[in-house]
């Protein structure tokens, strides 16, 4: 039998949860490192599967609201566009297959119990429209005639 923890289970859940935004707060600002010093955004697929794996609204927010900033910072720094070479191509695909993954979660959260993460995460999701489409329209203006 394992001795009791001096812990009470509230104080427990607590602590937990402090790890758990510690731990998004740490992969947002190793992200925003990595997208501004064009290093490996291998921690990207850390922070989307970290948002899916939450039960507490309140830390599935805080995870959802970090994945937000950092593709608005990826869309806008150009990592979507089209690339030229062939590294930068399978750079792009997979930073499309961690977006796609993070849009299928958020539409996921509609059919969510709690009504915190209905509303939310759909708003957040079309609050990157025009990012996306400033890029867009930016990327095609350079395109030649």
């Amino acid at each position: 039998m394992a001795p009791p923890s001096s812990l009470s289970g509230s104080r427990k859940r607590i602590k937990l949860q402090d790890e758990d935004d510690s731990r998004i707060k740490d992969l947002e600002s190793e992200l925003m490192e990595a997208i501004s010093s064009n290093t490996s955004l291998n921690f990207l697929a850390d922070l989307t599967s970290l948002a899916t794996s939450f039960h507490e609204p309140h830390l599935v927010l805080k995870a959802i609201y970090a994945c937000y900033r950092v593709f608005v910072l990826l869309i806008s720094k150009g990592f979507l566009e089209n690339p030229t070479d062939d590294q930068a191509k399978v750079v792009r695909t997979w930073i499309f297959e961690r977006l796609d993954e993070y849009v299928r979660f958020l539409c996921g959260l509609l059919q969510d119990e709690e009504p915190l993460l209905r509303v939310c995460p759909p708003v957040t999701g079309l609050h990157m429209i025009p990012h996306v489409a400033s890029r867009l329209q930016h990327s095609i203006s350079l395109c030649p005639s």
